[in-house]
């Protein structure tokens, strides 16, 4: 399931089936979108995902069937647990698509510094894969998590969420508009 909490209620988000963000920095991911026939996606140029080295790929018109999908789904999780490429589901949301980063947005109970926060992420490194802290707002940093591929930036999230001295943890996602703001 993917999902995070946002002020208590566990937010659900269903993952496209038609849109997947692949690791372009490797070479497995070729063969993978060439044997999967997928197609690059013209937002893939987004600078957001750039940054992070991910492309959009879109399933072909014949892979959209639904036996073919549910193979897709097995070989994109089979591919995700051979490869150290990055493989992360796609959320339409309105204008938008959200992709799951390597970030998590983590407030606190009470106040904490920088230092506190980075003692506290030490203390999840190992169970939770935290490896950077970094300020963000007021009593809120941002903690950079290894290995976000399949969108486990939302385990991490609830994980964290759950605990006393945190009062929200959210995945800090990649936003990718679908079109270009209409300024009147």
């Amino acid at each position: 399931m993917y999902g995070y909490y946002y002020r208590g209620e566990l937010v659900v988000l269903t993952a496209s089936q038609q849109l997947v963000a692949v690791s372009e920095a490797g070479t497995a991911f070729r063969s993978f979108v060439s044997a999967q026939r997928l197609e690059r996606d013209p937002l893939s140029d987004d600078l957001g995902l750039q940054a992070r080295g991910l492309g959009l790929y879109r399933l072909s018109p014949a892979a959209t069937e639904a036996a073919q999908r549910v193979d897709l789904q097995a070989e994109l999780l089979r591919f995700a647990q051979t490869t150290p490429e990055e493989i992360q589901p796609v959320f339409e949301q309105g204008q938008a698509l959200l992709i799951p980063a390597n970030e998590i947005i983590v407030g606190f109970t009470a106040a904490t510094t920088l230092e506190q926060a980075r003692a506290f992420a030490a203390g999840q490194r190992e169970a939770q894969g935290i490896v950077d802290v970094r300020a963000h707002r007021a009593n809120s940093y941002i903690m950079v998590i290894d290995n976000p591929a399949n969108g486990r930036v939302y385990v991490v999230s609830q994980f964290l969420a759950g605990l006393d001295e945190v009062a929200f943890a959210e995945p800090n996602h990649i936003v990718v508009p679908i079109e270009a703001p209409r300024i009147p």
